[in-house]
């Protein structure tokens, strides 16, 4: 595939070969010599048609090429701005010779913006002039637009669709990487060079495109001023560049450069040679633009050694020291330096020879800090401080004087602004042919508030300063002069801030007999404030490479303009080629810059077909700069080269980038997630499994008419409830409300980037069993084996058939419930069974609708089932196994009795107990005594349902009627009434065991005379019965 052009078929006309047959006349041919003829005929006749169709001349074509270019125009505004002429430019093959041009030509346009028609070629123009037609959009091109134009004429006919995206950035969703390599190399041995080796990556999600660069690499730097020299080389250890674009909008470009290396500075001016070697263990440097914000940061920390004029260990002179820290933090943003912190820490020798001495003076501690943090000084920092001693001696032939001294201090520091210590001490003294001593006295006396030449008071501090030479000896002759004593003593009035201009507002100059004198100077002090430090540039990492909007496929001899930040580029494609990107062959544009400005070369090839048709496939860019060398011929230069590499490395999204390479997915499942989807309310997910082995599937539909669903999106992104993104199960959320339900045949559609696959498969959706709206018990609690009332409202679409009480599992029945049209409820009565559990208790309830669908319902409306207390009967007692009415109370020895009680609960006993009052064991009257069912102590079958006790009754007990109490429990703690707890017995004194006796007759008298009364009421009743018959028989 070349491009988006289509060509028109030629109209190719059949010709026929005229075949001139020449027979030989005469009757005397014989018919052998006639065969012999027509078959040699026979045989030319198809090379004389070929010969004749080699001399058709090929029937015109043609194509439409883009040949965009940048013009100047005025905005609405007037001003003058760089458009894009958007023109497209048909030629035709073969060419139009001798002023000729195409004919009868009419053209069709499309300019599309958002899915609208933005321009047509009633908008448009075109012109016919050199044998080729010019078309020309009234707008310029923008990201993602599509352009369709359609050139016809008398001689040829032709079209081309184009799709607008930018430079190296196609518009369909991808993920890749590259390989970058810059190299700097100059003509000059040993100068300055850069490499750097880097692996690229670039994203696109719909409209958003983000591009990064990772690497490493070197830099060395070689500069030479004339009177300056310096050497830098850095180990790149990460060079880090990201740009992140929204649309053609870039919004977002950050760079990242972290690196050590070593840095050799020398400046050998007139005054002194300074020579500087430090080790960078730090250096980092930051860019980051976002929404038209520049933030830029640089660190950078060494620490080395320091000398000057050559000073060493062992030179005669200079000085030299170290440079233990040396630590530089900026941070500019949007044009404000919000950052900057500087801090300098070192030690120095100062290296003075005299005739024949050499001596040191050491300065301990050098210290500099200063910190601005948001317009304010928030540490600032100045410190010098340090000692020593010297000798050396001075003579000549006739003359001799030893110098000794000492600095025992030299400080001076700074903190806030201000000054806090300004001394120096220097003490001597010389011997020889002169002798004597000398000093210097440089300190601060006192501070205090004084006034300037104008009267103004300002805090100021005293600094004495103070010059002695005394002599105890003076030499004449060889000198040829007298040394003199003298001694200088004067004080400055200095404000301590070292932000102000003209600090010293006051000198007292004391002469040597006491008189003082005073000087004022104009103007001081200047107050000035504190110097804020500025911004102090910008950076473009990437200005030099190609952007803006371009179309995503090409044909030779296409021409546009590329943006490069000022510089008009124009890319032309050269050739069409096939190439390898990662494995995938592809068919490759070949183009070249050739617009660009003296000194800049870039070609390469781009990707021309598929999804990633617009994207480079390996790019050479070139720079050259002459600069200029420090030489006494000012037109000597020396030429810089910048190269940069790049190539498509990996192609990491999508895995198929032209539709050759496509294989179709296929769909593995489709079913709920839940299992089932019911109808009449029902929620369910529904999944379908894919299979692409090519992972570039773009979207599933399921269509579910036949259920009344309509077709259904599914989601494979995290959205609609897809529960993980990109595992190609896309899934769907489903509320179905209808009533349409089974096991039909659905169709699924699969889209991937290619192409689109239609399946069929079988789904099964679930009928709904019908629904309790409401259901009333009445009562709403009650004892079991007591009745209910039921009242329920069952709903569902397809009509309910049934509904029954199910008391099945409880030990019940199955009660069918009857329905009731006037009041629309399903209704009737149950009891509640025994072996139902007390507590609250749903209802089971069987349902069913008039297609089948049918469900048991435990839950919902509860019933409170009492507990009734364990029921407690045949409270008796029993003497040596036979019940007695009585109690009799022993005339000696004590007698056993047995307490039988029958108790009886549906949820079981849990404990019986009696409280029987005088019958207990002394001591425990008022304790209740645990009955047993266990077949001991009394109890005569176990778990017979009859709980017994053992007692013995006393001899010291009286006769009468006592109360006693027997209760019971249940395993639900339900304990007898108080009420029912309550029983008697009568206690009665032993019978004797004689038959005769007045004692016999007293205690038998009651039954004695029952006996009596009994034989009288017979003897009457005979007396009446025959008196009966005598009157029957009379």
């Amino acid at each position: 595939m070349t491009g988006k052009n289509h060509f028109s078929e030629p109209n190719v006309e059949s010709r026929r070969a005229n075949v001139q047959t020449i027979l030989p006349k005469g009757k005397d041919v014989d018919n052998r010599f006639q065969s012999a003829l027509l078959l040699t005929l026979l045989l030319l006749i198809p090379l004389v048609g070929i010969a004749g169709a080699d001399e058709v001349e090929p029937a015109p074509t043609c194509e439409i090429l883009v040949d965009w270019e940048y013009d100047w125009a005025l905005d609405d505004n007037g001003t003058w701005q760089e458009i894009v002429i958007h023109r497209y430019r048909t030629t035709f093959d073969p060419i139009f010779e001798n002023g000729t041009s195409p004919s009868g030509v009419t053209v069709f346009v499309q300019h599309i913006r958002d899915g609208l028609i933005i321009a047509t070629e009633a908008d448009s123009s075109y012109v016919v002039a050199g044998g080729e037609i010019d078309v020309v959009l009234p707008d310029e091109p923008v990201f993602l637009d599509e352009v369709f134009v359609e050139v016809s004429s008398a001689e040829a006919s032709c079209s081309r669709s184009v799709d607008m995206t930018i430079w190296n950035q196609p518009i369909s969703d991808h993920e890749i990487t590259r390989e970058t390599t810059w190299e700097l190399d100059n003509q000059a041995e040993g100068g300055s060079s850069l490499y750097f080796e880097g692996r690229g990556w670039q994203k696109r999600t719909g409209k958003s495109l983000s591009s990064s660069e990772l690497g490493n690499g070197s830099l060395i730097l070689d500069l030479d001023t004339g009177s300056d020299q310096i050497y830098l080389t850095l180990d790149l250890h990460n060079v880090w560049m990201n740009e992140t674009y929204d649309g053609t909008e870039i919004s977002r470009q950050i760079f990242e450069m972290r690196g050590t290396g070593a840095l050799e500075f020398q400046s050998d001016s007139q005054d002194s040679l300074i020579d500087i070697e430090a080790n960078v263990y730090q250096a980092y440097i930051l860019r980051d633009w976002e929404n038209g914000i520049l933030t830029e940061r640089l660190t950078l920390e060494a620490s080395g050694s320091i000398s000057y004029n050559g000073g060493s260990n062992n030179s005669t002179e200079g000085g030299y020291g170290e440079l233990s820290v040396f630590y530089l933090e900026t941070w500019d943003e949007d044009g404000v330096r919000r950052l900057s912190d500087t801090q300098i820490d070192a030690n120095l020798s100062l290296r003075l020879q005299t005739q024949e001495e050499v001596f040191s003076i050491e300065l301990d501690e050098f210290r500099s800090r200063e910190k601005w943090l948001d317009g304010v000084r928030d540490e600032q920092s100045f410190k010098i401080k340090g000692s020593g001693e010297f000798g050396f001696p001075i003579e000549d032939s006739s003359f001799e004087v030893q110098v000794n001294g000492t600095v025992p201090d030299i400080h001076y520091e700074v903190i806030g602004g201000e000054v806090v210590e300004d001394r120096i001490i220097v003490d001597g003294q010389y011997t020889g042919d002169a002798s004597g001593s000398f000093g210097f006295v440089r300190q601060i006396d006192k501070s205090l508030i004084e006034e300037n030449s104008t009267g103004e008071r300002f805090e100021v501090d005293v600094i004495q300063n103070e010059v002695w030479f005394n002599i105890s000896g003076t030499p004449i002759g060889p000198l040829g002069q007298e040394i003199e004593a003298e001694h200088n003593l004067t004080y400055e009035y200095t404000v301590p801030q070292t932000d102000w201009a003209n600090r010293t507002i006051r000198y007292m100059y004391v002469e040597d007999n006491g008189t003082v004198t005073n000087e004022y100077p104009d103007r001081s002090p200047i107050i000035m404030e504190p110097e804020r430090p500025q911004y102090e540039g910008d950076m473009n990492i990437t200005a030099f490479r190609e952007s803006g909007v371009v179309p995503d496929e090409y044909l030779t001899g296409d021409i546009f303009p590329t943006s490069g930040d000022g510089s008009d580029q124009r890319i032309e494609i050269t050739g069409i080629s096939i190439g390898i990107a990662d494995g995938h062959e592809v068919e490759l544009a070949e183009w070249r810059d050739t617009e660009s400005e003296d000194g800049f070369t870039a070609y390469g090839t781009v990707i021309n077909e598929g999804l990633l048709a617009g994207l480079l496939h390996e790019v050479n860019r070139i720079i050259e700069i002459d600069l200029p060398i420090n030489d006494d011929n000012d037109n000597q230069s020396q030429l810089v080269r910048v190269v940069e590499h790049q190539t498509l490395e990996r192609v990491l999204y999508p895995s198929v980038i032209t539709e050759a390479e496509n294989t179709p997915p296929t769909l593995i499942s489709l079913s709920f997630r839940e299992g089932i989807l019911f109808t009449e309310g029902g929620i369910a997910h529904i999944e379908a499994v894919i299979e692409d082995v090519d992972t570039d599937v773009i979207g599933v539909v399921v269509d579910l008419s036949d259920f009344s669903l309509g077709i259904i999106t599914l989601s494979d992104s995290g959205l609609n409830g897809d529960e993980v993104i990109q595992d190609s199960v896309w899934t769907a959320k489903i509320n179905h409300d209808g009533l349409e339900f089974g096991n039909l045949s659905v169709s699924v559609k699969i889209d991937d980037i290619w192409t689109e696959v239609q399946t069929a498969t079988y789904l099964e959706i679930t009928n709904s069993a019908p629904r309790i709206i409401s259901r009333q018990f009445t009562p709403e609690f009650a004892y079991r084996g007591e009745e209910i009332t039921a009242s329920l409202d069952v709903q569902d679409g397809h009509g309910v058939s049934s509904v029954k009480i199910d008391l099945l599992s409880a030990g019940g029945e199955l009660i069918p419930l009857v329905y009731d049209s006037e009041i629309g409820r399903w209704t009737g009565q149950f009891i509640l069974p025994d072996s139902l559990s007390p507590g609250l208790r749903t209802i089971p309830l069987q349902v069913e609708d008039t297609q089948g669908a049918s469900a048991l319902i435990d839950g919902g409306t509860v019933i409170q089932v009492l507990n009734e207390a364990p029921i407690i009967t045949n409270v008796s007692f029993y003497e040596n196994g036979e019940w007695v009415p009585v109690i009799e109370i022993p005339k000696s020895d004590p007698k056993t009795y047995t307490i039988e009680v029958s108790i009886t609960d549906p949820d079981g006993v849990s404990s019986a107990q009696a409280k029987i009052g005088r019958l207990a064991p002394i001591g425990k009257s008022e304790t209740w005594l645990l009955l047993q069912d266990d077949g001991e102590d009394g109890d005569i079958l176990a778990g017979d349902g009859i709980f017994s006790m053992e007692f013995e009754v006393r001899s010291t007990l009286t006769e009468g009627e006592i109360e006693f109490f027997v209760r019971s429990s249940d395993i639900f703690q339900s304990l007898t009434p108080i009420d029912e707890q309550i029983y008697s017995v009568t206690l009665v004194e032993e019978k004797s065991s004689g038959l005769g006796g007045t004692n016999w007759i007293m205690e038998n008298s009651t039954t004695l005379v029952i006996i009596v009364l009994l034989l009288l009421l017979s003897l009457a009743a005979t007396a009446i019965v025959l008196t009966m018959r005598n009157a029957d028989f009379d």
